[in-house]
């Protein structure tokens, strides 16, 4: 049988269905606390965020957690993958077209900032050094993870919940960002509608 816990984070519905024998009360903390801490770091609307930190020093070299660099070398993948379509250089772009606070903080329709929003980033490349855990972003250049950071940590909690709880079944829907495992019985797999 599935147990549903919904809440809202990252300024989304969050829905995360287990099958598990332990109770959803018990893996409550786990899943909130997994989607908090990473907004905590990667959100630059928090002006603690690491995000927010590494903005206020673009164009030095910071040095930078393991978690905020493996989103880094993924957010390289993808743009490499889109070549350059996918750009996390896009802050000031999102700042000029009215994106300065978060969604649930905007009081103008935000469709009507969507056709403002440039397609891509700057073009500029990151300095991103793997070894040393450090980037440099060019003095020009505002991160953003809103593109990639909701995904990411979908399947860090999924992760989680099969490795910590030995959840062998679940689907976790991030606001659209859904991640599934071990099918939605014995004899059926997870369907998804889009």
């Amino acid at each position: 049988m599935l147990q549903e816990l919904t809440f809202r984070a990252m300024n989304s519905h969050m829905q995360v269905l287990l099958a598990t024998d332990k109770s959803i009360n018990q893996l409550e903390v786990p899943i909130v606390e997994g989607f908090e801490l990473a907004e905590q770091r990667f959100s630059r609307f928090r002006s603690a965020s690491e995000c927010s930190y590494l903005n206020a020093r673009s164009g030095q070299m910071s040095l930078v957690s393991e978690r905020m660099m493996e989103v880094l070398e993924l957010a390289g993948h993808y743009k490499e993958q889109t070549m350059g379509i996918f750009d996390i250089c896009v802050g000031h772009a999102l700042e000029r077209a009215g994106y300065g606070e978060s969604f649930e903080r905007i009081h103008e329709n935000v469709s009507e900032l969507m056709p403002q929003l440039p397609l891509s980033g700057t073009g500029l490349a990151l300095q991103v050094d793997p070894w040393m855990k450090s980037i440099r972003i060019p003095t020009s250049c505002q991160l953003d993870f809103g593109g990639i950071v909701k995904s990411w940590t979908a399947h860090q909690v999924a992760h989680q919940l099969q490795r910590d709880w030995q959840v062998g079944k679940g689907l976790l829907n991030a606001g659209g960002d859904v991640v599934v495992w071990g099918g939605a019985s014995e004899s059926e797999p997870w369907r998804i509608g889009i």
